[in-house]
């Protein structure tokens, strides 16, 4: 499961310690991935969050999702249900990364001085602060993801990586702001991401704390 283009998690967690099949509305001068300086997601009903928590809880976008000191947006109350009623984003301007980083993986980038933060799920915690797991947006195949990726100027992003037998195919057209980029897999262990318009038939899901 790509969950946000793994090659770059990585990238993250070698610098700090610390996911597509879309339109390419962007490569033809569109905007439906161009989301501007404050994302605002849509709440809903949190798939398995009734059956596998089962109480109320809070969301988060964290640069660390086990430091609540980290905090980029929220928190926002997510009912015993699995309900909430969304979360807005502004640009996390202190935990942008540099573009030129991702070269090193094998990717091509078009503008090396240019900067970027992704987000690829938000945070779960309990009422006790306590971290219990991290809600995706994806769709019920699990062939289909969201990402959501912050950069500070237009740069292009693309090339084909592999890791541990999965197969990337990136080619992402970022503007200054929030982008939507969308995953999806068209084979096996082969994504094909690009920034886009989302797909219908998406939604939010549970995945508890693996740890616990």
């Amino acid at each position: 499961m790509s969950k946000c283009l793994l090659i770059v998690v990585m990238a993250a967690l070698v610098v700090t310690g610390c996911d597509l099949f879309g339109d390419d509305d962007d490569k033809k001068g569109g905007s439906t991935a161009s989301l501007g300086q404050t994302l605002v997601l849509p709440g809903g009903t949190i798939v398995d969050w009734e059956e596998d928590f089962g109480d109320a809880g809070q969301l988060f976008v964290l640069d660390d999702e086990y430091d609540l000191s980290t905090v980029i947006a929220g928190p926002v109350s997510v009912s015993a249900s699995g309900s909430f009623g969304g979360i807005e984003v502004g640009p996390p301007t202190e935990y942008l990364l540099p573009a030129g980083w991702l070269e090193v993986f094998g990717l091509t980038v078009s503008d090396s001085n240019a900067n970027y933060w992704i987000l690829s799920s938000l945070t779960a915690y309990d009422l006790d602060d306590n971290y219990i797991g991290d809600v995706y947006r994806e769709n019920e195949a699990w062939t289909v993801e969201i990402g959501w990726w912050f950069s500070d100027s237009d740069f292009r992003v693309h090339g084909v990586v592999t890791i541990d037998e999965e197969t990337e195919d990136v080619d992402l057209n970022l503007r200054a702001g929030w982008n939507r980029v969308v995953s999806t897999l068209v084979g096996p262990d082969e994504w094909r991401i690009r920034t886009g318009s989302e797909p219908s038939g998406v939604r939010w899901e549970y995945y508890e704390d693996w740890w616990d």
